[in-house]
């Protein structure tokens, strides 16, 4: 067998394979990662609108748990892993913390509401719109909006 004949041998056989291996590594980083989905809502406590703290959504099953920062309209946002990219699709319970430096601002000491008893179901497909009204006294109120 010639030189030639060899090395065209040795191509034919290679080029396959190295296109083997780009398929395979470009494969590994199409791993979409947990199912997630927009979350949004408002905070109120007995009424009022709760203007400063973070709302957290922690997975019932395990995962990665999302926050959102609370705003002065009483709204907030959730992100688990990019800006507002939503929360884990199934169910969590959800914690509600004040601020400590906004509540000393105010003169107040801060407050942890801890957690929403039972589960809250973050959807998959769609905007998940939650209002939560907490009352320490009669337990919090949860309407969701879909």
């Amino acid at each position: 067998m010639s030189e030639v004949s060899r090395d065209r041998r040795r191509m034919s056989l290679g080029l396959p394979l190295c296109w083997l291996c780009v398929v395979s590594l470009a494969s590994l980083g199409c791993d979409s990662g947990p199912e997630m989905a927009p979350a949004r809502g408002t905070v109120s406590v007995k009424g009022t609108t709760l203007t400063h703290g973070k709302v957290l959504f922690e997975p019932v099953g395990g995962g990665e748990i999302a926050v959102g920062e609370i705003d002065e309209d009483g709204s907030f946002v959730l992100t688990t892993f990019e800006v507002g990219d939503g929360a884990l699709v199934g169910e969590h319970t959800v914690g509600i913390t004040q601020r400590s430096d906004d509540a000393a601002e105010r003169g107040e000491k801060p407050h942890n509401f801890g957690s929403a008893p039972g589960a809250f179901q973050v959807e998959s497909g769609e905007e998940n719109v939650f209002t939560i009204d907490v009352d320490l006294e009669k337990g919090w109120q949860l309407r969701e909006n879909r």
